[in-house]
């Protein structure tokens, strides 16, 4: 029965953190909705400033996945 309790308790942590996070990514988001101009080569894009580290965050990702995936085929 303790078992279940600290079970409960550590997904209500999960469940606490996950808010957290979720309520800080917003923040951050609507803190940062203006629009800039960024000019990659010879495009220039205007997009919101929350988009640019978002971009750079999932392209992060997608390569260290690719990477991963690499090395294990080894």
């Amino acid at each position: 029965m303790n078992e279940k309790k600290g079970g409960s308790r550590l997904a209500q942590f999960k469940f606490v953190l996950l808010l957290a996070l979720i309520v800080l990514a917003l923040i951050i988001i609507f803190q940062n909705v203006r629009t800039v101009r960024y000019q990659l080569l010879f495009q220039e894009v205007e997009l919101p400033l929350f988009l640019l580290p978002l971009a750079a965050f999932v392209a992060g990702l997608v390569a260290g996945a690719f990477i991963s995936h690499l090395l294990r085929r080894r």
